[in-house]
């Protein structure tokens, strides 16, 4: 992978430091609320120690497994067969970016959650414990999804069911047997394709107080192509980049505008 593509997060970083704002600067009383209870806060470590013991021992494990890759490769490694310890420095969810998923469930309490992309588990685990909720959650490796499995056993998580499969093809079956979903969390695949696949798909699925999440809409320049057809798409009407991730509301309350805010 050349330089400039390994590069590139790092320059669109730039270009989010520059138009991030803060609470200041918001007009809206619905984003005001919403950067003071999602964005801005810091969630207490203790909260989460139990998720962060597993996630150190995660990265302490030296297990070499075959990894199935159906998505748009590693900006680390290109090999089938990766230790679980370089699994979980280079494809977890920050602690910073779960206690943010952590607090999101809080202010909307969905009934009905999807996350594309389980990984390790850490992520699921993390909405798992602000809701009592249902989170459905897809991973496409199996062998990840074992590892995910006894992340969830270990952390005594309930009402988390794994549907293991390329996203691709689980997720039409998935879709004609549940209801309406509340909050869609998309970190899989991170291609400009994918992603609008993905949406469209899951379109049927979402309603006026759907939350869907995106993550790494600055890991290339598909994908921010793939955030920009979002932010523009009819059903859209708030999009929120916190470079880390986009996040899309559907309430037609709401003005349809773009607002980048720093978190």
């Amino acid at each position: 992978m050349s330089l400039s593509r390994r590069l590139y997060p790092a320059k669109a970083y730039f270009s989010y430091w520059l138009n991030a704002v803060d609470e200041q600067s918001l007009h809206s009383p619905f984003l005001f609320k919403f950067y003071k209870e999602v964005l801005k806060p810091k969630s207490p470590s203790a909260t989460f120690e139990p998720i962060e013991q597993q996630r150190r021992a995660l990265l302490r494990d030296k297990r070499l497994i075959d990894l199935q890759d159906p998505g748009a490769g590693s900006l680390v490694s290109h090999s089938q067969q990766r230790t679980v310890a370089s699994i979980a420095k280079h494809s977890l969810s920050s602690p910073a970016f779960c206690s943010f998923l952590y607090r999101l469930i809080n202010f909307q309490q969905p009934e009905c959650s999807l996350e594309i992309g389980t990984s390790l588990g850490i992520s699921a685990v993390y909405i798992n414990k602000a809701s009592s909720g249902q989170l459905t959650t897809i991973e496409g490796s199996p062998a990840i999804a074992d590892i995910a499995r006894h992340t969830f056993d270990r952390l005594g998580c309930q009402n988390i069911s794994l549907i293991e499969g390329k996203a691709q093809e689980v997720l039409i079956p998935f879709i004609q047997t549940t209801q309406k979903l509340d909050l869609i969390f998309i970190d899989a695949h991170h291609s400009e394709e994918a992603t609008l696949s993905f949406f469209e798909t899951l379109r049927g699925s979402l309603h006026q107080q759907s939350i869907v999440v995106i993550g790494d809409i600055h890991w290339s320049p598909g994908m921010e192509r793939a955030w920009q057809q979002l932010t523009q798409h009819d059903a859209v009407t708030l999009s929120v980049d916190i470079f880390h991730a986009g996040i899309l509301f559907f309430n037609p309350n709401l003005r349809k505008e773009t607002e980048v805010l720093w978190f």
